[in-house]
């Protein structure tokens, strides 16, 4: 679970293997949320009769809990249903570890393609089509993975494992469809030139599907904000932090863009619509609609970055204040002044 929250937040390749992580998981909850050993030992005492439990497994061989990579070689071949009644909140998250896994080496391949190796190289194409096919396939494991959770959000909405997971399984997605990388490239303004036309190549290589990349946004936004104060993981501050960049740098392409239109069809909130919203689904698949941050005072459009960032900077004084979250919002912050005058455009326009 560390390596993949680490890979996650310092957008790296995990270290560990799925093929090397072949030790049984405990098979019932309490053993992960055991604080000590006496209470792990208590717990696994009730689960199991002891006497019977060792009297089984001595006869029937190793123990039938799977492994994560046995239950991942089940997820690929679309078996999960049937050799498991239904995977713990704990052993979905660890799920996730995999899922980054992949992506994360498909996105690497994906970034080493460029537009003038693609013109002259025919053989580059193909290979840059199957890598695409591949990403898709990895999506459709994630959506996988997401309908399995559902049926836990649906059965306990205040769990708090399942929400800080859903919250994973939304910043993985944005890693496909976005280059987090990239962003705080362009955020510092390294190579950049300040002009529109400028803005709008880096864009393209920030951000590669808007709609969807404003919807995971926004539900990372909407968890976190619905998690209580004191049971949020530690790691929050840095989920808002990559959402707040994502929502700015898509904010800073529409006031660029003259010929954007404001209103396109009916307003909705992305940190606080859920996918099973007609509106959301209209959105995702024809791009009608606009989106919009819910503010204090109303909503706030998304052409208007200075207040998208303001607004962000806000959400992280509604947790417990930590080091992290501190530091993350004299960050975003350091970043408003940085970006001072192209948003005093947006500004004057309003």
């Amino acid at each position: 679970m560390v390596d993949q929250e680490l890979s996650l937040f310092h957008d790296t390749a995990p270290i560990l293997l799925i093929t090397e992580l072949e030790t049984p998981l405990p098979g019932s909850e309490s053993l992960w949320l055991a604080k000590d050993a006496n209470e792990w030992l208590a717990a696994f005492e009730q689960a199991n009769n002891s006497t019977e439990y060792l009297l089984l497994h001595s006869l029937s061989g190793p123990p039938p809990t799977p492994s994560l990579c046995d239950l991942f070689q089940d997820m690929l071949h679309d078996k999960i249903d049937r050799r498991h009644n239904q995977l713990s909140p704990q052993q979905l998250k660890l799920l996730l570890h995999p899922l980054q896994s992949l992506l994360c080496h498909l996105r690497q391949v994906l970034s080493c393609f460029s537009d003038l190796l693609e013109s002259r190289r025919g053989t580059r194409i193909v290979t840059k089509i199957s890598t695409l096919l591949r990403l898709e396939e990895v999506q459709t494991l994630l959506q996988k993975w997401y309908e399995l959770c559902g049926i836990h959000a649906k059965a306990d909405p205040a769990c708090l494992i399942t929400r800080s997971n859903l919250v994973l399984y939304h910043l993985i997605s944005l890693n496909a469809v976005t280059s987090f990388p990239e962003i705080e490239r362009l955020a510092r303004k390294e190579m950049y030139n300040s002009s529109a036309r400028e803005f709008s190549l880096r864009h393209k290589r920030c951000i590669y599907q808007a709609e969807e990349s404003l919807f995971h946004c926004g539900q990372v936004i909407r968890l976190v904000c619905s998690m209580p104060k004191e049971g949020r993981p530690l790691w929050w501050p840095a989920a808002i932090y990559r959402a707040s960049m994502i929502i700015w740098v898509e904010s800073m392409s529409r006031k660029n863009r003259s010929e954007v239109k404001i209103e396109n069809g009916q307003l909705f909130p992305i940190d606080a619509a859920i996918l099973d919203e007609p509106v959301v689904r209209e959105y995702l698949w024809n791009g009608d609609g606009t989106p919009v941050l819910t503010g204090s005072n109303g909503h706030i459009m998304l052409h208007k970055p200075g207040e998208v960032l303001d607004h962000c900077i806000g959400l992280l004084d509604q947790g417990v204040a930590i080091r992290v979250s501190d530091g993350i919002k004299r960050k975003l912050q350091t970043l408003s002044e940085r970006w001072r005058t192209e948003m005093m455009l947006d500004h004057t326009e309003a």
